[in-house]
């Protein structure tokens, strides 16, 4: 059975590290095989807000768009996801931040647009679960920008 610790902490106070808790589980009788931390490897990641979003002059399937990552910056991102449009609020991997898989992202050229960073799924989040859709995650408009 997969136990969430977050869930377990609504019902008791647990002020220990995760580690003691399992020890403590397993030395009761209770076998804890593993645990399970889904977005260890994920660093980096920053709200964002599409404030321009064009197709791509020379690659079909490609969009170019213009991201406000909060403090005045605006790199650009090309992306090939269908589900993203100017005002879209986005997770965006920076440039030297890891995806789920342990990646490290940075700059890529894109015929002629120097692209920083990828816009994020949730599968590339590490949080498939989240949303049904295909593409980029879609956050709150109200998500604060930088974070």
């Amino acid at each position: 059975m997969l136990l969430s610790i977050n869930w377990l902490k609504e019902f008791i106070d647990l002020n220990v590290p995760l580690q003691d808790i399992a020890e403590r589980l397993s030395v009761s009788g209770t076998e804890v095989e593993s645990i399970c931390r889904p977005c260890e490897n994920v660093k980096g990641v920053r709200i964002a807000k599409i404030v321009q979003c064009s197709r791509h002059p020379t690659k079909s399937g490609l969009k170019v768009t213009r991201l406000d990552v909060g403090e005045g910056e605006f790199p650009l991102c090309v992306t090939a996801a269908p589900n993203v449009k100017e005002g879209d609020v986005i997770p965006w991997f920076a440039p030297g931040s890891s995806t789920v898989e342990g990646v490290t992202l940075g700059c890529r050229d894109f015929d002629g647009y120097n692209s920083a960073g990828m816009m994020c799924s949730a599968k590339e989040l590490g949080v498939p679960e989240l949303t049904d859709v295909f593409g980029i995650l879609q956050l709150p408009q109200d998500a604060p920008l930088g974070v």
